[in-house]
């Protein structure tokens, strides 16, 4: 009786969880899609918007404060670029989520360079323009419809969610 008993434990915490692992995520809620298009027609009216460029002046306090211009680029709904002209020299980042995982890069004035955090990639790597962010249903990305709230009293307001599933930490060399 036994073995039988360990075999039975075993079928189950060995091959339960690969079922689950095997399963799609869930789609997205139609009714959160439609709210994510209507967002996303608001902000760019009848233009498709693959790619876009955004420029500003920039105050940057790490460690000590500095200025300058910045330049934030996008390229459809998975990849980023920010570039920072501080007093102090060029900073850069970089997220790519193309493939569905995050990834992320920066490079100091001081010539180093290193790689982000998984956990500090798991925002939309096109942070800074929604209409190409996580409203316009990335790679991985579900949306859910939480339900309408109101604010301040008088605005009322449809809530969206997105979740996007953890694929792997990176860099790789960090697995090891």
């Amino acid at each position: 009786m036994s073995r039988l008993s360990t075999r039975l434990f075993l079928a189950i915490f060995l091959l339960v969880p690969c079922a689950a692992f095997t399963q799609g995520q869930p789609a997205s809620d139609p009714q959160a899609l439609a709210y994510a298009a209507q967002s996303i027609a608001a902000m760019s009216g009848s233009t498709a918007i693959s790619d876009v460029t955004l420029t500003g002046t920039v105050t940057w306090n790490g460690g000590s404060t500095d200025t300058g211009t910045a330049t934030l680029r996008a390229l459809g709904t998975g990849e980023s670029r920010m570039d920072l002209a501080l007093t102090s020299g060029v900073r850069t980042e970089i997220r790519d989520a193309r493939t569905g995982v995050q990834l992320g890069q920066w490079l100091a004035p001081n010539n180093t360079s290193g790689y982000f955090a998984s956990q500090n990639c798991w925002t939309d790597a096109v942070w800074f323009f929604p209409a190409l962010g996580s409203l316009a249903a990335g790679p991985n990305v579900v949306l859910s419809y939480i339900g309408q709230e109101t604010r301040n009293g008088a605005c009322n307001t449809s809530s969206l969610t997105f979740t996007r599933p953890i694929l792997r930490v990176w860099p790789p060399a960090l697995n090891n």
